[in-house]
């Protein structure tokens, strides 16, 4: 259901009402339910029903984008984090002292 495949059909069988297709008890007791081989018997409340799922799919569609928005945002974070680690001030330093012991006239080209 949480995907958003399939959940209204769900909820309509849900809500079904007693009709010729849907022999149901209005107010099932432990006994009926037991003389049913301890399957359910009662009727559905389309307004529970309705209200149940429409508020689920809500709150649910909510948290995955909010979660999905924050996983993406966190692998960028990490990248980004891991980029500025690789080159910082002290290794730029570290290779300019390195490059002036090969190159000490600063012409851009060391000899093989």
């Amino acid at each position: 259901m949480a995907t958003g495949e399939g959940w209204n059909d769900l909820m309509n069988v849900l809500s079904m009402p007693k009709s010729q297709y849907n022999t149901c008890i209005d107010n099932p007791t432990y006994q009926d339910y037991e003389d049913a081989d301890k399957s359910t018997v009662g009727c559905g409340s389309a307004f529970l029903a309705y209200v149940f799922f429409i508020s689920y799919m809500l709150m649910i569609t909510l948290i995955f984008l909010n979660l999905f928005v924050a996983i993406i945002l966190n692998g960028y974070f990490d990248t980004r984090n891991e980029d500025s680690h690789m080159l910082n001030q002290d290794v730029l330093e570290m290779f300019r002292e390195t490059w002036s012991h090969f190159d000490p006239d600063a012409t851009g080209f060391i000899k093989i």
